[in-house]
């Protein structure tokens, strides 16, 4: 069955971002890769994601890879803005596991990402320090 979403953000995903995150987190990014690894084709048993028909589903402009998971992420360009979408069938046949709930460890590792660029853009020191008790990474930028 095919359950279809975004991961969500207030903003367009940068590509330079995404880039280094898959990088930093010893993902695949596949730049130009056409189609993502999913389910295969919509049943309409879950809504569409919104602004998608369902032809557009498993279409992208590039992917990411993640060792250990069955199914892919696309990055699709959607009215100027970058947006992600994957199927989280059977947790993605892994991929839940690896970028959280609703994508929730994908957009820490985006926003640690964005950070490391910007210090080093400014040329600030930097390190990542672990936050046991949340389960996360905090990012301790120099000043």
């Amino acid at each position: 069955m095919s359950h279809v979403t975004t991961i969500e953000r207030n903003e367009s995903f940068d590509i330079a971002v995404l880039m280094q995150m898959c990088k930093n987190q010893a993902w695949e990014w596949r730049q130009y890769q056409e189609t993502y690894t999913w389910f295969g084709r919509y049943l309409g048993d879950y809504p569409l994601p919104p602004g998608f028909t369902k032809e557009e589903l498993g279409h992208c402009s590039h992917a990411i890879r993640i060792p250990g998971a069955g199914y892919e992420i696309g990055v699709i360009q959607k009215n100027g803005k970058w947006t992600l979408l994957w199927d989280f069938w059977e947790g993605g046949y892994g991929l839940r596991d690896k970028i959280g709930k609703n994508g929730g460890l994908l957009n820490q590792a985006y926003d640690m990402a964005k950070g490391k660029i910007a210090a080093r853009k400014h040329r600030k020191r930097f390190y990542e320090r672990p936050v046991p008790q949340q389960g996360w990474k905090k990012l301790v930028v120099e000043v």
